[in-house]
């Protein structure tokens, strides 16, 4: 199963060296899975940027959607993600 890992620019895609990457993965697979792994290839400044090491949850600055539906109006990091979908992490920005 292949899974494509959009990162909206920021410190994420500085960490990854790229914007995108598709994870060859088992089916069916979570979103929090696929955090796991890209912490496992990516090691402690990925983990570091993406959970709250206090509580081991995604930071809440973060905005993850899998095939453009953001994943807390689903079951949150629980999500399915299938086949050749998409998940995109993007850190929400605020200011005015």
């Amino acid at each position: 199963m292949e899974v494509t890992v959009k990162i909206s620019g920021g410190t994420l895609a500085q960490i990854i060296g790229r914007g995108d990457i598709t994870v060859q993965c088992e089916d069916p697979i979570r979103v929090i899975d696929i955090l796991n792994m890209l912490e496992g290839k990516f090691g402690k400044p990925f983990g570091d940027y993406v959970f709250d090491r206090k509580t081991g949850k995604v930071q809440k600055y973060l905005i993850l959607a899998v095939n453009g539906v953001n994943v807390s109006s689903v079951k949150g990091v629980d999500t399915l993600i299938e086949d050749h979908g998409e998940l995109l992490i993007f850190s929400a920005t605020g200011g005015g």
